[in-house]
C-alpha cells in the first residue's frame, strides 16, 4: 500500500506525522524506521517543500543546496516504490554511501519537530554514517568514530530533547542484513541499544524455541525492508518471510570458537551456492555478548514430516507412489549433499559428525520440478569439522548416541568420513520403517532397539558383547533387532524393488562395523575384537587399507563401508529404474523392471499374502 501525502500543505509537522504513521513495531515493542521507509517518504520534493517554509533558518542559502546535503534517493513519491515493496537495489547501494547523506538525521529532527537544526549538522559535517553519537557535558557531539565536533543546536536543547535524540537515533538506524555471496557471510556487531528489525509474528509458522548442537533456535519475521535475502531465497524456491535464528548457548561449555567453527562450515557448504540439500546460512550477528546465525525457517525436521505425512506404503489399498518417488529423490539429494561436504574439489574435506533425523530439515517447496512435499535439507553443522587432506584425524566429534558409529566407542575414537555414512544408513533404515508404518513404525523400531548398556538404556544400532579372557575377547556387532527388522521389511508383501535395493545398500554397504587391518576377527564373521586398534579412515590416497566386517554371522559381504561418491552412484543406479514422471508429474509409462513400477509392485496388492522378495537370516 502506497502512503499518501498532500504536498500542497505539507509542513514539517505533517512530514513528521507521516513518519509516525509509517513506523514499524519491533518484536520488543519499540518503533523503528528502516532505511527503505526513509528513502520512500523523504523524497526530494517533500524535503524541498518543508525547507522552503523555514527560510529564516537557511541563512540565505537556497533550499535545494540543503536538499543535496541531505541526499534523498527519489525525486518524488510518484516514482518511489510502495512502502510494502521489498528493498530495491538502488536503496541498498545508497545504504553503503551513508557518509554522503543525512536522511536518518533529518528523520530524527522531524520526529522531534526540530527541522530548523538541520543546518547545524550540515555545517558540522555530521552525516548518517556518524550515528549513533553521544553528547558530552560540554554539549558537543562525540561521533561514532570517536571524532568530536561542536553542534550549536545542542546548547539550546533541553535535557529531555537531548535524551530523545539519543533514543531516536537507534530507531532510524536499525541494522540492514545483506545477502551472502559464495565467498562471504556478513557478520554484524550490534550495540546494546540497537533495535533488531524483527516484527511481531502474525502467522502460525512462528515456532517455539528448539535446540541445536550449540544453541537455541527461535523463529522471527525480519522486516522486508531490512534485508535483501529474497532474491537468494527465490533462487532456492523458498518463499517464507519467516526466519530461524540460532543463538549460541552461553556458558563455558560453548565458546566463540565453537560458533565460528560452525559458521565456517556453513559458509563453505552454503546450500544456496553449492547444493540445495544443504542448509543455507544467510547472515550472523552479535549483540549483548550473544552470537546468532540466521537461516530460512523450515517447516520442521524429518521427524516432523514423519508425524505429519503418512508413510508412502502405510495403506496397502492406496499406496502413495508419488510420495515414494519424492522420497527417493530426497535420499539421493541428501547423499549428494554428504558427497559435497566430504569430497569437495578443493584440498579440504568435511565431516558433518551428527547426521540424524532432527538435523534433516523439511522445507515446503513449490516449483514445477518439485512436488508440494518439499525438500529435505542437511543442517546443524555445530558438530562438524573441516580438514585438509592427509590431516591426522585424532580428536573425537560430538555425536548423538543413537546414530553414532561403532568405532566412536573406542578409546582413541579416530574420526572418519565413514562415520557420516553409518549415521546416514541408520536414518535411511528409519525412513523405510516410516514408509511402511508411518511414525508408529519408527517409534516401534526405536523401542525394539532399546537395550541395557551396563548402566543405561539406549537405542543404538550396534551392541558390545563384553567377554573376558584371551580366547573370547569383547566384540562389537550390529544389533539383532536391526538385522531382524531388515529381514522383516524385505519379507513384507508391500516391499517394492526400490525398497529391496535400498535395504541391501543400507545393510551391505552402510551399516558395516569397521576395524583396522590389525584387528582380529572372532569365530563369528560379524564380530570385531574391541581390543584391537581402530584406524582413522579419511579416504585420502595412501591410507592403510582397513578391514570392514558386516554384522551378519554368515559371511563378509563387504570389506569396507561405502564412501559418499560411491553411495551417490549406487543411489542413482537404483533411481534410474524408476518410472520417470512427465513434466506434469504423470508417469511416462516406461517399464524397466521385472516388477513394473520400481517403487510399488502392483502384484503385491493382488496377492498380499505372498512376499516378492524374501531374505532368511540364520537363527
Amino acid at each position: 500500500m502506497r502512503a499518501t501525502f498532500s504536498d500542497s500543505d505539507a509542513g514539517a509537522t505533517d512530514l513528521g506525522e507521516l513518519l509516525m504513521h509509517s513506523a514499524k513495531r519491533a518484536k520488543n515493542g519499540e518503533l523503528f524506521w528502516p532505511f527503505g521507509i526513509l528513502c520512500r517518504l523523504l523524497t526530494r520534493d517533500r524535503i524541498d517543500h518543508v525547507l522552503q517554509s523555514l527560510t529564516i533558518f537557511l541563512n540565505g542559502r537556497p533550499s535545494n543546496f540543503t536538499v543535496d546535503m541531505i541526499g534523498p534517493i527519489y525525486e518524488s513519491a510518484e516514482v518511489a516504490p510502495g512502502l510494502e515493496e521489498p528493498i530495491r537495489h538502488n536503496e541498498v547501494v545508497a545504504l553503503r554511501d551513508e557518509g554522503q547523506r543525512r536522511l536518518r538525521i533529518l528523520a530524527i529532527l522531524l520526529l522531534l519537530d526540530r527541522l530548523q537544526d538541520i543546518l547545524d549538522f550540515v555545517d558540522s559535517g555530521v552525516t548518517d554514517a556518524d550515528l549513533p553519537l553521544e553528547i558530552d557535558e560540554e554539549h558537543s557531539a562525540i561521533l561514532a568514530n570517536g571524532r568530536a565536533t561542536s553542534l550549536g543546536c545542542l546548547l539550546l536543547w533541553r535535557p529531555f530533547l537531548k535524551r530523545s535524540f539519543l533514543r531516536e537515533q537507534f530507531s532510524v538506524k536499525t541494522k540492514f542484513f545483506e545477502e551472502p555471496t559464495i565467498d562471504t557471510v556478513h557478520h554484524y556487531r550490534l550495540d546494546e541499544q540497537d533495535i533488531l528489525p524483527f516484527l511481531e509474528a502474525d502467522d502460525t509458522r512462528s515456532l517455539a524455541p528448539m535446540t541445536g548442537a550449540f544453541g537455541e533456535i527461535v523463529s522471527v519475521i525480519i522486516d522486508p525492508l531490512s534485508h535483501n535475502f529474497q532474491r537468494l531465497l527465490n533462487d532456492i524456491s523458498i518463499q517464507s518471510r519467516v526466519f530461524a535464528v540460532k543463538q549460541l548457548y552461553s556458558g563455558e561449555a560453548v565458546t566463540k570458537q565453537d560458533f565460528w567453527r560452525e559458521v565456517s562450515a556453513l559458509r563453505r557448504f552454503n546450500g544456496a551456492f553449492h547444493n540445495r540439500h544443504l542448509v543455507t546460512i544467510l547472515t550472523t550477528y552479535e549483540q549483548n555478548g550473544r552470537l546468532h546465525i540466521v537461516f530460512p525457517l523450515a517447516k520442521g525436521s524429518l521427524p516432523t514430516y514423519w508425524r505429519v505425512v503418512p508413510g508412502s506404503l502405510a495403506q496397502p489399498t492406496a499406496p502413495d507412489t508419488r510420495g515414494l518417488q519424492w522420497l527417493a529423490a530426497q535420499i539421493l539429494g541428501l547423499a549428494e549433499a554428504l558427497k559435497f561436504v566430504q569430497n569437495p574439489e578443493e584440498d579440504v574435506f568435511g565431516i558433518h559428525g551428527d547426521v540424524k533425523p532432527s538435523n534433516i530439515l523439511w522445507y515446503p517447496i513449490e516449483t514445477s520440478s518439485e512436488t508440494s512435499s518439499g525438500r529435505l535439507v542437511l543442517s546443524d553443522f555445530g558438530a562438524s569439522t573441516i580438514y585438509r587432506r592427509h590431516t591426522n584425524l585424532t580428536k573425537a566429534l560430538a555425536v548423538t548416541a543413537t546414530y553414532r558409529p561403532p568405532e566412536f566407542d573406542f578409546i582413541d575414537r579416530p574420526r572418519s568420513r565413514t562415520w557420516d555414512i553409518w549415521s546416514f544408513g541408520c536414518v535411511l533404515l528409519e525412513m523405510v520403517c516410516w514408509v511402511f508404518d508411518g511414525i508408529d513404525g519408527v517409534t516401534a523400531f526405536s523401542a525394539d532397539r532399546m537395550s541395557n548398556m551396563v548402566d543405561h538404556f539406549e537405542d543404538a544400532f550396534f551392541k558390545v558383547l563384553n567377554h573376558t579372557g584371551p580366547e573370547k575377547p569383547s566384540v562389537i556387532k550390529v544389533k539383532e533387532q536391526v538385522t531382524r527388522k531388515i529381514s522383516a521389511l524385505h519379507a513384507d508383501p508391500r516391499c517394492s524393488s526400490y525398497i529391496h535395493k535400498l535395504l541391501d545398500l543400507i545393510e551391505h554397504d552402510m551399516l558395516i562395523v569397521q576395524a583396522s587391518d590389525r584387528a582380529s576377527v572372532s569365530a563369528d564373521a560379524g564380530d570385531i575384537n574391541l581390543t584391537a586398534h581402530v584406524a582413522g579412515i579419511d579416504g585420502s590416497k595412501g591410507d592403510p587399507v582397513p578391514e570392514y566386517i558386516t554384522a551378519t554371522k554368515t559371511e563378509v559381504a563387504r570389506l569396507h563401508r561405502i564412501y559418499a561418491p560411491e553411495l551417490v552412484e549406487r543411489l542413482k543406479s537404483i533411481n534410474s529404474k524408476n518410472v520417470s514422471p512427465g513434466a506434469n508429474g504423470a508417469s511416462s509409462g516406461r517399464r524397466q523392471d521385472d516388477l513394473g513400477n520400481i517403487f510399488v509392485a502392483p502384484a503385491i496388492y493382488a496377492n498380499p499374502g505372498k512376499a516378492l522378495y524374501t531374505v532368511a537370516w540364520p537363527s
